[in-house]
């Protein structure tokens, strides 16, 4: 196993297509953000743990824009973000609490959100 040790903000490459990046670190936990090609899946382990087990239902339309969502806000891609929910893709309470707390850099998002634009 390679460990690697990486800062807020800094990234690894895996295979020329897929970056990690840490996007927070709080405390014990950090947050990663993960840039890989639609064909490729990306799991917390207990999800693939999971899915191999045949536990996991499939994923929806509904549930791939809304982990797209997640994707786009924590690696800071509002620009795709802002065509997801232009496109008709409504966030769900969660990622309004994320949007509302990035504060004016997602001010147009929010208000596509809400209908204001």
């Amino acid at each position: 196993m390679l460990v690697l040790s990486r800062k807020k903000n800094e990234s690894i490459v895996i295979n020329d297509d897929i970056t990690v990046l840490v996007v927070e670190i709080r405390g014990d936990k950090v947050r990663l953000g993960v840039e890989a090609p639609k064909e490729t899946s990306v799991h917390r382990r207990e999800i693939y743990d999971a899915i191999q087990r045949g536990e996991s239902k499939p994923v929806t339309p509904l549930n791939q824009d809304s982990n797209n969502f997640n994707k786009y806000l924590s690696s800071g891609n509002y620009q795709s973000a802002i065509e997801l929910v232009s496109s008709g893709y409504k966030p769900n309470e969660a990622q309004m609490k994320i949007i509302e707390g990035k504060g004016i850099i997602l001010n147009r998002l929010e208000k596509l959100v809400k209908g204001e634009e």
